[in-house]
């Protein structure tokens, strides 16, 4: 078996017995090292012509923790700005079928994540890691995508506007070659490579046979940190996350539960109302540090319907003003 730390220009050094005793097969090593190094050539002139940088795992600006990982790749293609590759980083991964629960949770959970300089990644899916990589970019922070195909083949390909925003404000990165169609069997694959980026995992929604659990078992196999939201008992898309805390997985309930794994703790220093709406700051004039007050109270005395108020508790419990407490709301100190 060839050894893992067997670079390419170390085979080209090698004599034709010493290539067959590597288990190399005399038909594998017609033309060698040539065609291979005319193979090589034309894939790094096609991913120059379609802007995207190969990075081998000695090259400096590979990822540290994924060069970590016992099946690192040995190249990857990255398309965007690289430098995202490095720092903290957050895998966020859940069910294609996210239902409002989820989508209130990404919302609730990354905002103070993303602001605390924390690079949200995943995998481009609908669902979960859409939510994720779309509340990262909305709150002006940049997002890493992990592509499973071809980076001329961005899966999947209804996201196209996903795409573009990710290659404006962050990167997307994969270990398939040019022209490598989407297959079944590349997407698991593909996830060790959301969990190696990362120093934790997040799971947000998933069965028991979802792809989240797949790739919260490659991030316990990488030593990594696994963190899972839990959510209501009758509903199906809580049976991954409740089995991962049940075996262990740190449970999530706010933001804070996310930022200690990193060392880090939410802003508490002073808010500015400036960039407030006239509604929002209507309803912090309704509380109070010291009392909680419930949905049907603002629906009262604001006179607004339920779902704008929803809304805009949503949107201060975003910015930190408020915090959700019992069945009701606080304001935040």
């Amino acid at each position: 078996m060839l050894r893992r730390n067997l670079e390419m220009r170390d085979l080209a050094g090698m004599d034709h017995a010493g290539l067959l005793s590597l288990g190399f097969s005399s038909r594998m090593l017609e033309g060698f090292p040539d065609k291979y190094l005319t193979a090589a050539q034309e894939e790094a002139e096609k991913s120059r012509q379609f802007r995207t940088a190969l990075i081998l795992r000695d090259d400096p600006d590979y990822p540290p923790l994924l060069r970590e990982i016992y099946d690192a790749p040995e190249i990857l293609y990255v398309r965007g700005d690289v430098r995202h590759l490095q720092g903290m980083q957050l895998a966020v991964v859940g069910s294609r079928k996210a239902d409002a629960y989820g989508r209130r949770m990404v919302q609730y959970l990354l905002p103070p994540v993303s602001v605390a300089g924390i690079t949200v990644v995943s995998g481009m899916a609908y669902g979960i890691d859409t939510l994720a990589h779309q509340v990262a970019l909305d709150n002006g922070h940049a997002t890493v995508g992990v592509n499973a195909c071809g980076m001329d083949h961005l899966y999947p390909a209804g996201n196209r506007n996903l795409h573009d925003r990710i290659l404006q404000n962050g990167c997307i990165a994969c270990e398939a070659p040019l022209g490598t169609w989407p297959q079944p069997h590349l997407f698991p694959v593909r996830n060790r490579i959301i969990s190696g980026l990362c120093r934790a995992v997040l799971v947000i929604q998933g069965t028991l046979r979802s792809g989240s659990l797949i790739t919260a078992r490659m991030a316990l196999d990488q030593n990594r940190e696994l963190l899972a939201v839990p959510g209501p008992a009758d509903s199906p898309l809580s049976s991954g996350p409740h089995q991962l805390i049940q075996q262990g997985a740190k449970l999530v309930q706010q933001p804070e539960d996310i930022l200690e794994e990193f060392g880090l703790s939410v802003d508490t220093g002073p808010r500015s109302l400036a960039g407030l709406s006239s509604r929002e700051r209507r309803v912090l004039d309704l509380m109070s540090t010291d009392g909680v007050k419930r949905i049907d109270d603002f629906v009262e005395a604001l006179n607004l319907s339920v779902p704008v108020v929803v809304s805009l508790l949503l949107q201060l419990t975003m910015k930190g003003f408020i915090r959700e407490e019992g069945d009701g709301y606080r304001r935040q100190l």
